[in-house]
């Protein structure tokens, strides 16, 4: 039997750590800026404050996520009363008004958000 060694040399292996490093950052970047986007779809709204009144989260200068910072975007996240009735989402301002609305973004709009972090790695 035949053995076959080979050594591989990789010059600029700092660099390729740079830039796939990068081209992560701008992919986690854009999917939580893209899933915020799209979550505003069916997000409550009454005033707007909601929407309107959330932080992003980052994490060693990577944009990891969003939280609403309205006392009560908790119970409208799960969409249940003080007495665990579900919510009746008021759709007069938002027809796609619902509980746990960027799970929704996700299920209808991945595929547009898949596109926009492919486009912005490959870019």
């Amino acid at each position: 039997m035949a053995r076959i060694q080979m050594t591989i040399n990789i010059k600029g292996i700092d660099e390729m750590k740079k830039l796939l490093r990068d081209k992560y950052i701008s992919a986690q970047n854009i999917c939580t800026s893209e899933c915020k986007k799209w979550s505003d779809v069916f997000t409550p709204f009454r005033d707007g404050n909601l929407k309107n009144n959330f932080e992003y989260i980052k994490e060693k200068g990577v944009f990891v996520g969003f939280r609403y910072k309205e006392p009560y975007a908790r119970k409208q996240w799960f969409g249940l009363t003080e007495d665990k009735r579900p919510f009746n989402y008021s759709t007069d301002k938002n027809p796609h008004a619902r509980s746990k609305w960027t799970i929704q973004a996700i299920d209808t709009y991945g595929t547009t958000i898949m596109r926009a972090i492919k486009k912005a790695i490959e870019g």
